[in-house]
Parts: C-alpha cells; structure tokens; sequence
C-alpha cells in the first residue's frame, strides 16, 4: 500500500493506494455552514492505472499442496489422451516414409527378401480390405519397431514364405493397427507385397491364448500367416488371427536368423528406455519449475505465451517414452 497526508489551507488530504494505483483519496475539510467546526469527509476512490498489476497473493500450504495434486492429476489425464489418440500421429508420419522407402526398393528390386535383414527396416505391405487395413510391415517386434507400424518377427519366414510367417502390432497404442483383428472371419482376405511379389492369405480362424505362450510363434507345416496383438488393456492375454496361403509358397533364402534377441518379444517393453525416462523426467521437473517462477514474476498472458509450447514439447518427450515401457502390443 502507499499512503500519506498533507494539509492544504483548511484542507487535509489522507491518500490511500495500492501498488498498481488503484484505491482512495480522502478529503477533510470544515463541513460549510456549520459553526461548530465539524468536520466533512470526502472520499474519491480511484481505478487502478491501466497496465499494472497487483502482486499476486502466495497462497498457503494447503493451496500448494492442491496445486501439486491438481498438477499431477492433469499430467496423468495427458498421457491417458496420448495413449488413446495422440499416439496416432508419429505411427502415421512414420508409415508415410516407410510407404515412400518400400515403393522406392520394390521399384528397384533391392527389396529384402530373405537373410539378415536390418531392424526396422520395411519388408512388406499388408492390405486386409474387409477392415480397412493398409499398413506397411517393418522388420522386428521391439516397442522401438512397433511404434512405426506392423513388425515382422525375425526368426520367422517372410511373408509369402512356407512356414509360419509372424506380425504383431498394437491394439490401441500407435494408431492400433491390429485394434480390429478380432472381427476378421474365415474367408477373410489377407493380401501382402514382398520383393518376391504378391501372396494371398485366406482367414482360418482366431483365438485367445496366454501372453506367455510360445505356441502362435511356433514352425508349422502350413504355410500360414499368423497376426498377433494384446487382447485387452493389461496384455494378459495374446489375440492370434491365422490364414491359410493361396497357392504355392516363395522361395526363401538361407541365413535367416534363428534365435530371438530379447528386445524383440512381442511382449516387452521399455528395452533401453530407462536412461530417456530419467532424461526427459528431469528436463519436465525443470521445465514445471521454471513455469511456476514465470507465473509469480510475469504477467499472465506473457507467461502463458513463453512457457506453454516447452511445457507441451517436454510432456511430449516423456509421454513417448513412457509409452515405450508399456507391453508392446497393447
């Protein structure tokens, strides 16, 4: 508050204002036509001057501590959003560019087909039509490769190929390509483009088995393509789609690998996550920080301008790789 008096003449002025300017003037004077002396006041109160604002009131330890939680709250409703809808938006930017790169290897035939192939590298095109998939196919079933789109797991044939060929992608996380697997019917077609050319998979059927059973990763001597995903939210339970090939298989090169690095089960998650999950918390506590101290010292708007697109970029950061710890498929 600012204050003070001064005496003018018979006049005594008492001038009481806050900080921004706002507040009241009073004048004391002989009321007129009084002999006794009386006095009159006079009040005058005044708005605040424009553009300055009144400091902010701390508030106590019970109102931190409702900040904090309301906080933290809002934290877990974003990644709730970014888990069912924001997800969506690096899985479609990822599978344009692997749209791009397999139509420029198939057009010079230097697709791969068989051996060695390098990790999230394309190998396929996968078209259900009955539910409106159209998705390009990587190469491996990490959280890494997942995030991109369909991945083929590694240490089963191409798809084409005799034997068990093996893709699994998310049901809900990464625009869920595999979400609608489950309404597929015998009969169905599966259609998928290689470096060896097209191959036609017809629906045999679906079930539900454990998330630790091997048994839809297993050889078999149908040349079948099997479909894998979580089957609920907690990926207690694996969802298995197969087809039976059309025709006659491909032929298949030799080298392909015969052991399956750990990374790349179908249910982990979070392989080599954990240093990016320290990284980017630290860089959200400091950004969090940061924005408190910026809405005590700045105007509001100013602070809301400066603060809220690194506040996003950094819950962005952390969202993404949290989402790498959660099973794979789901």
């Amino acid at each position: 508050m600012i204050g003070g008096s001064r005496r003018s003449g018979d006049l005594e002025v008492v001038d009481v204002r806050d900080a921004a300017g706002g507040g009241s003037v009073s004048v004391m004077t002989p009321a007129p036509d009084d002999p006794t002396g009386e006095i009159q006041v006079i009040t005058d109160d005044r708005p605040r001057l424009p553009g300055r604002l009144a400091p902010r009131r701390r508030p106590g330890i019970r109102g931190r501590l409702g900040t904090i939680l309301v906080a933290w709250a809002a934290v877990l409703l974003g990644f709730i959003l970014f888990v069912g809808f924001l997800s969506a938006f690096p899985e479609s930017r990822a599978q344009a560019g692997l749209q791009r790169h397999l139509a420029t290897v198939l057009a010079n035939a230097q697709a791969p087909i068989g051996g060695s192939i390098r990790m999230g590298s394309p190998v396929a095109r996968l078209d259900i039509p009955a539910i409106g998939l159209h998705q390009i196919v990587v190469e491996g079933t990490s959280a890494d490769q997942l995030r991109k789109g369909p991945g083929h797991l590694p240490v089963s044939p191409m798809p084409g190929q005799a034997g068990n060929s093996v893709i699994a992608a998310h049901a809900l996380l990464f625009g869920g390509p595999f979400g609608s697997i489950g309404s597929l019917r015998p009969g169905d077609a599966i259609q998928v483009l290689t470096g060896e050319g097209p191959a036609t998979y017809r629906v045999t059927g679906h079930r539900t088995v454990p998330s630790r059973s091997a048994q839809p990763f297993e050889a078999t001597p149908d040349n079948q393509l099997t479909l894998v995903t979580a089957a609920n939210l907690w990926a207690s339970s694996r969802l298995v789609v197969t087809a039976r090939l059309v025709g006659a298989p491909q032929a298949a090169p030799a080298g392909r690998p015969t052991v399956l690095a750990a990374s790349q089960g179908v249910s982990a998650g979070g392989g080599g996550a954990g240093l990016a999950l320290g990284l980017f918390l630290g860089v959200f506590l400091v950004v969090a920080g940061l924005t408190v101290v910026a809405y005590r010292r700045l105007p509001r708007w100013s602070s809301y301008i400066i603060t809220t697109p690194i506040l996003l970029a950094s819950l962005w950061l952390l969202y993404s790789t949290l989402g790498r710890f959660l099973p794979a498929t789901i």
